[in-house]
């Protein structure tokens, strides 16, 4: 079963993008969450050997979830991925999305981009998101300057909570120990 925080779906139900509601419909395949979501869960050390995780996040059934789907994903802590990682997997599904669906990648990810943990970034890193944002327009400004109101308050006060939570593989990074 596919569990986040906020719900999810049962091992019967799929998520597709069938073109009806804000799911991101217009493909006519579906995928299974859980197809996806075993791959990610899954630490990368336990299953593929010392290697980081190796490409499910640009695999073909990890580009053909449907929004709904991929915010199931992303609110769930035990995911074995770093963040920055995460991010460029969310931007690609963004760009493959957007294309299929031909909407703007904006609106396409509008839903799954809020689940990303831009807190947890580094300042180095959310400097660097900020800046490849700007070329390539993905996250909600509003979204990046909650996360550098948690890095300027040195509190996890700035953001929703489940933002400033770290995931199965996030890196450890200087400023988590103000997060928490």
């Amino acid at each position: 079963m596919v569990q986040g925080r906020g719900g999810g779906m049962g091992a019967g139900q799929r998520a597709s993008r069938t073109g009806t509601g804000g799911d991101g419909g217009g493909v006519g395949g579906r995928v299974h969450a859980r197809e996806v979501w075993g791959e990610v869960l899954c630490p990368p050390r336990a299953r593929w050997g010392s290697g980081p995780l190796p490409g499910v996040v640009q695999t073909r059934s990890f580009h053909e979830l449907s929004a709904v789907a991929l915010v199931a994903v992303l609110r769930s802590d035990r995911l074995a991925i770093d963040e920055p990682d995460l991010i460029q997997a969310v931007r690609e599904w963004a760009h493959v999305s957007s294309a299929v669906l031909d909407r703007p990648v904006a609106e396409v990810a509008a839903g799954p981009v809020r689940e990303l943990r831009l807190p947890l970034l580094a300042p180095r890193e959310l400097a660097a998101l900020e800046s490849h944002n700007q070329r390539d327009p993905l996250i909600p400004v509003e979204c990046i300057a909650e996360a550098w109101k948690c890095h300027a308050l040195r509190k996890g006060s700035g953001a929703p909570s489940r933002l400033c939570q770290r995931r199965r593989g996030t890196q450890p990074r200087e400023h988590h120990g103000y997060l928490e």
